[in-house]
């Protein structure tokens, strides 16, 4: 999976994509039967029932102006350890800005779909609040960032989660871990956390310069996927598993409506 995704043509894009969204081939979303391609148009019809729909139409592209090509190749660039910003972003794929930066979101928003998938299956943890400076100071008094991390047996972290919360009094966790862990606390030494909010902090800093104040919970879900998922290829496979979820397409009114807090399990 590992390769330059610059050299591809669009057509081999194209067959990368289909073949991520429906691995048994083109499925009508109406009737569940197979759909055969009508190349002129690079769109698929329903011998059964005669829906004619696209490979955009049924993933997180959809009403995307950008190709294949452009999208598959953001995935890849994404996936990289070091991250990339959307200045970067756009001068690589030449496209704009604006475009550049939605189509970040939109793949951050996979990311946050894996990244609570995640979390749901935490074990061992240990649980922390940390200041993030990233955010502006009026807004510091009510919110801080919860990080939760599962632990091997060897207490070597395995499992990241981080997010944003309002509420920090012992009532509200009891209530939220209460609801989805079973487990004694006890008092650990985690001398290990602060290399992992090192890590956070030169992200933010070097990749984003910090312009990522109103959204700051999509780039701290994106730093849990990288962590989480070890390797590109895996990150890559990841994303493109994912590519058909239809309900992240996050519009750009919606974006750029949403507060700093975001549902934890949304």
């Amino acid at each position: 999976m590992e390769k330059d995704f610059f050299t591809l043509s669009e057509n081999g894009a194209y067959q990368i994509l289909e073949k991520a969204l429906w691995p048994e081939g083109p499925i009508c979303p109406r009737c569940k039967a197979k759909a055969h391609l009508l190349s002129c148009r690079l769109v698929y019809q329903c011998p059964k029932c005669g829906r004619q729909f696209s490979l955009k139409s049924q993933s997180i592209m959809r009403k995307s102006h950008l190709s294949p090509k452009i999208w598959l190749s953001a995935m890849f660039l994404v996936c990289q350890d070091g991250g990339i910003n959307a200045v970067k972003l756009s001068k690589l794929l030449h496209i704009s800005y604006k475009a550049s930066w939605l189509l970040l979101q939109k793949l951050r928003s996979l990311m946050r779909l894996t990244t609570r998938h995640h979390t749901k299956s935490l074990r061992k943890l240990v649980k922390t609040f940390f200041f993030l400076s990233g955010i502006k100071r009026r807004q510091r008094k009510n919110f801080s960032p919860m990080q939760v991390v599962e632990i091997d047996a060897d207490d070597t972290p395995s499992k990241l989660h981080i997010h944003l919360v309002d509420d920090v009094s012992s009532d509200w966790l009891s209530d939220f871990f209460g609801k989805l862990f079973r487990h004694t606390p006890v008092e650990k030494r985690t001398p290990w956390l602060s290399h992992l909010n090192d890590g956070l902090k030169n992200l933010l800093e070097d990749v984003y310069h910090y312009g990522c104040r109103k959204h700051m919970q999509r780039y701290l879900d994106e730093f849990c996927f990288r962590f989480n998922i070890e390797g590109v290829s895996s990150r890559l496979e990841e994303l493109l598993r994912r590519l058909g979820k239809r309900r992240q397409l996050l519009p750009w009114k919606k974006l750029v409506a949403e507060g700093l807090i975001l549902p934890i399990w949304a």
